[in-house]
């Protein structure tokens, strides 16, 4: 029998937190902080997204289970979303295409990458279902744990723990998560 949280875990609403990314991203400061995440420590934007979205429902994982969501994500989005992002990106500057065909491309690309990103984040919800059953530290928390969710999560991406840091300004995107 599943407790209140793996429940909780189980039966979140794709749409809803696809919703709830999508407010945070928008949010003054966020979409560059996670971006700079993602370039410098090749953190996946909807892992923190999803951390994020935990932590406004008061949830935590802990650190294994975050290096096993990472893990799992990493692979399809190197092998998916990424591979598609960088074709978008390679249009810029073409000498083959016009501008008018080259925003066109670019905005038929940008659709399939955001399709990519919302099965990504399917999958994220389907391996955290998974893994909140048979996860006995899965805690219900009084405070907000984003930060401490998003640390852990970046400490795992650094090779160097003691070098780890989470950017001073990265905690606009635990305000911005406050006011959503």
């Amino acid at each position: 029998m599943l407790n209140d949280k793996s429940k909780f875990l189980t039966m979140i609403d794709r749409q809803q937190f696809w919703n709830f990314a999508c407010d945070l991203y928008a949010q003054p400061h966020v979409s560059s902080e996670l971006l700079a995440l993602q370039n410098s420590l090749g953190a996946n934007i909807n892992l923190v997204l999803l951390l994020a979205y935990l932590s406004h429902h008061n949830m935590m994982i802990d650190a294994k289970f975050i290096q096993q969501l990472h893990q799992q994500i990493d692979s399809f989005s190197q092998t998916n979303t990424q591979i598609i992002r960088a074709t978008r990106k390679q249009l810029q500057g073409s000498e083959t295409l016009t501008q008018t065909e080259q925003a066109e491309i670019k905005k038929q690309l940008l659709t399939v990458e955001l399709t990519a990103e919302k099965i990504e984040q399917d999958r994220l919800l389907s391996w955290l279902a998974t893994l909140s059953i048979e996860n006995p530290k899965l805690n219900s928390l009084k405070q907000s744990p984003c930060l401490v969710l998003i640390e852990q999560y970046i400490q795992q991406l650094t090779t160097l723990e003691k070098e780890a840091s989470l950017p001073h300004s990265i905690k606009n995107f635990t305000l911005a998560l406050s006011s959503i």
